[in-house]
């Protein structure tokens, strides 16, 4: 018969044990507006803590949806929250209008005056080019 660990049980508060169950690197929609530019944009949050991840993306129809933003707490990066993520993103950039996803500008905006893709967004399509799931085309990354 197994016992269980009464320890772990009630050392931690039922939401704890809750949060240590469900898949983390699952996002939710949490927010969908027009911004100051005209463009739709949805915001994505990681379940269960929003601090732990945050993902915007421009809803782009025409084109593929762009992702704009991404962060990953520290303690939740390398564990396939990213590219879970952009495979769901992508999934329904191609439902929505035909195209993959894509990122932002690779490189410096001459018009901003600022670099458009953020170290850690690169390294995510870097990896998504080693497994096989994007490439680059020009100055964006997009999904195969």
């Amino acid at each position: 018969m197994l016992k269980p660990n009464l320890n772990k049980l009630f050392s931690i508060s039922f939401n704890e044990w809750l949060n240590e169950n469900e898949d983390v690197s699952e996002w939710i929609e949490i927010n969908r507006y027009k911004g100051s530019d005209g463009g739709y944009y949805i915001d994505y949050a990681l379940k269960g803590n929003r601090r732990n991840g945050l993902l915007t993306v421009e809803v782009d129809s025409k084109n593929g949806y762009r992702v704009r933003n991404i962060f990953v707490s520290k303690s939740m990066q390398r564990q396939g929250c990213a590219i879970n993520g952009y495979d769901m993103l992508n999934n329904l950039s191609i439902k929505d209008g035909g195209k993959p996803l894509r990122s932002s500008e690779i490189g410096y905006n001459k018009e901003s005056s600022v670099t458009s893709l953020s170290p850690e967004s690169e390294g995510v399509w870097k990896k998504l080019i080693s497994i096989g799931k994007a490439r680059q085309d020009g100055d964006h990354y997009v999904f195969i």
